[in-house]
């Protein structure tokens, strides 16, 4: 099944909508239908005034249009690891940079990096792209992947504006080929 460009935004989408508690049908039906297979950690990790939302899909999703668009490998052995940087909006004019009535935070800039390690140990770097979109901000890893595969993996955020990175996210996930 291919995405469309509207189910593709609604996908990279999905970290600020689900955060602001905004019923969107089509990005949940879209989000039930991919094996994300399973992590420790659902929902965003929270520091300080920050969240940081983690999610991966499949390339194989994007249509190839999308695929084409981004530069991004299509193909049941390639994932994506999508992170976004959201900060809580403490006062008035905060609450005025979220996109949705109701929100309560908002999409900003920071610098990811982070590593992926299988099972055998073996760590390799993530190499982040920055997409930004209307009000949406997302950093985007592309990474290689087989059946099955369990990964490790440790990121570090360092929002815009601060001096320190927050503390390290440590998650998993498996991963499995599309057919």
């Amino acid at each position: 099944m291919n995405l469309t460009v509207k189910q593709f935004y609604n996908i990279l989408l999905f970290s600020l909508v689900i955060n602001c508690n905004i019923a969107i049908a089509t990005t949940q039906t879209i989000i039930d239908r991919i094996p994300e297979a399973t992590t420790k950690n659902t929902g965003p990790f929270i520091f300080k005034n920050y969240k940081i939302h983690f999610s991966t899909f499949n390339t194989t999703f994007l249509s190839p249009e999308i695929a084409k668009a981004y530069n991004i490998t299509r193909s049941g052995k390639y994932a994506m690891v999508n992170i976004s940087v959201h900060k809580v909006a403490n006062t008035e004019s905060d609450l005025q940079k979220t996109k949705f009535v109701g929100c309560k935070d908002y999409a900003i800039k920071a610098k990811v990096t982070g590593t992926k390690t299988n099972l055998l140990s073996q760590k390799t770097k993530l190499v982040f792209r920055e997409i930004i979109e209307d009000n949406a901000i997302y950093y985007l890893a592309e990474i290689k992947i087989t059946d099955k595969e369990y990964f490790n993996f440790e990121l570090q955020v360092i929002p815009e504006g601060e001096q320190k990175p927050l503390p390290i996210i440590k998650t998993n996930q498996v991963f499995y080929i599309e057919h």
